[in-house]
């Protein structure tokens, strides 16, 4: 069985999980046999999957970037991140469990010990940290920038070193609340908020997504422009320098707007509840791994 996660150019923290995560919770389940696909964390429930592979859904959302997958006898569903998502594709709501992330919890033996302290760390999106200033601004505003770029255990590491997290970045989030990190859901792009309900329902928690905003011009243009990928790799290719051309205002505002949401309500779901969804995901972990796997 094969894990299948979006790939992309850079990274992300939240998809990169995938291959750190599975390998230490299911050892010897893998391969690379693509007849057989694994699809775990992330919004992968997309419609362009081999048709004849065998799809085992543990925990995937529907994000709305593709139409819905048409589920047939070759998906094999444990379960999936929230009630949105059982919805869309049909399936019983009470395999909504939620996003399987929260298994960082089951893993405390590969955790990096926390970093350095930070009173505050904020995680944009993958997408803001690329076209973005956030770093400067963070610094700026007293914060720790956390790139979902960087590799998975320096991530973690900095979000253990945190005492609130604010987050553009879904995953950040539910890695914090894992990791009993209060957060703060910092709004993301109108296109990128559906994943976070679905997730959110999934544990009960009403979110209040504190107000954000752009750093740098390249931002406010990569938004209106984020399916024009040819001048989107053009303006990239031109580096740090073009993104703080003009950008001063920006960047000053987008630093008053980040301290304002480290002082907004702080997120955290109840010991219980993610105690339970944790032992729910263990229990779906345990079935598989007594199922024997194709020679």
């Amino acid at each position: 069985m094969k894990i299948s996660y979006w790939r992309g150019r850079p990274p992300n923290f939240g998809d990169e999980l995938n291959a750190w995560l599975w390998p230490l919770l299911l050892p010897k389940f893998f391969d690379d046999d693509a007849s057989r696909l694994f699809v775990g964390i992330g919004s992968i429930l997309f419609d362009d999957y081999p048709p004849d592979a065998t799809k085992l859904v543990f925990g995937a959302g529907y994000g709305g970037y593709t139409a819905a997958p048409r589920i047939d006898k070759t998906w094999q569903i444990c379960f999936v991140r929230g009630p949105r998502t059982a919805a869309t594709i049909g399936i019983d709501p009470r395999l909504g469990i939620g996003d399987p992330a929260i298994l960082v919890r089951a893993v405390p033996w590969a955790l990096p010990e926390p970093d350095e302290r930070h009173a505050v760390g904020f995680m944009p999106h993958w997408e803001s940290a690329l076209y973005g200033a956030w770093d400067t601004v963070a610094a700026d505003a007293g914060m720790r920038l956390i790139d979902p770029r960087w590799p998975v255990d320096r991530v973690l590491a900095a979000i253990r070193g945190c005492d609130l997290l604010v987050s553009e970045a879904m995953h950040g989030a539910i890695v914090a609340d894992a990791l009993r990190v209060p957060w703060v859901p910092f709004l993301p792009l109108p296109s990128h908020r559906s994943k976070w309900y679905d997730w959110a329902e999934s544990q009960g928690l009403t979110l209040a997504f504190a107000p954000s905003t752009r750093s740098t011009w390249l931002e406010l243009v990569s938004d209106a422009l984020r399916e024009r990928k040819r001048l989107q790799d053009r303006v990239r290719s031109r580096g740090r320098r073009v993104r703080r051309v003009g950008s001063a205002l920006l960047r000053s505002r987008a630093g008053a707007v980040l301290r304002a949401a480290a002082a907004s309500r702080r997120h955290l779901t109840s010991d219980a509840a993610v105690k339970a969804t944790t032992a729910a995901m263990v229990l779906q972990l345990e079935r598989l791994a007594t199922v024997p796997q194709p020679a």
